[in-house]
């Protein structure tokens, strides 16, 4: 049996000059795309990843500045969901959210307020969970990377990063600070990178 790379080459052999500058044509042609296209769409998915971060960032810090430090204060307490001060804080997460050009389809876990219990973080309020729903007994670990940040009572954005479904999100947090400069909480949004990654 011939080699195919001998195969390949007899056959070359007996085509057409004309042929033979086609074919080299649109092999180099196709190369030059590849090679130009692969960069400029792993630029583009950078910098649509850098704005939607930038995005989300600049929702949740709104949401820390608009939600008073001693309001999460009165949530945190056992029946602190009960209150004006549980209703005003879901309320405004929902509303930040849609004003700032958001859907809430987009988010995988909708925006939140949590605070740190032992190595977790509980939930505190949610744009779309009612009080007493079973999920705020849920606890939720440090978003990826950003540990460290939380840790000294500071907000940041990930990268993008695969959730515990294998969906890629993007998640950015901000933390509500009280008068003495500890945090009462993190407003925490994650965003389905899928969604924009598609665009």
């Amino acid at each position: 049996r011939l080699p195919l790379s001998w195969s390949f080459n007899s056959w070359a052999s007996r085509l057409p000059f004309r042929r033979k500058m086609i074919a080299v044509t649109a092999v180099a042609v196709i190369a030059t795309i590849v090679l130009v296209l692969t960069p400029i769409y792993i630029v583009g998915k950078d910098k649509l990843t850098a704005l939607n971060g930038s995005r989300l960032s600049a929702i949740a810090r709104s949401a820390a500045v608009a939600i008073p430090s001693d309001s999460v204060d009165v949530i945190a307490r056992p029946e602190g969901r009960t209150g004006a001060a549980f209703v005003f804080a879901q309320r405004t997460l929902a509303r930040l959210w849609l004003t700032n050009g958001g859907n809430l389809a987009e988010l995988t876990n909708g925006l939140a307020i949590v605070r740190k219990q032992q190595a977790r973080y509980r939930y505190l309020v949610h744009s779309q969970w009612k009080a007493g729903q079973p999920q705020y007994s849920q606890l939720l670990d440090a978003p990826a990377g950003l540990a460290d940040s939380l840790a000294h009572n500071k907000g940041g954005t990930t990268p993008i990063y695969l959730d515990a479904g294998g969906g890629r999100v993007l998640t950015a947090v901000a933390p509500i600070v009280r008068p003495d400069g500890t945090a009462a909480g993190f407003v925490i949004a994650t965003l389905r990178a899928d969604n924009f990654l598609r665009e």
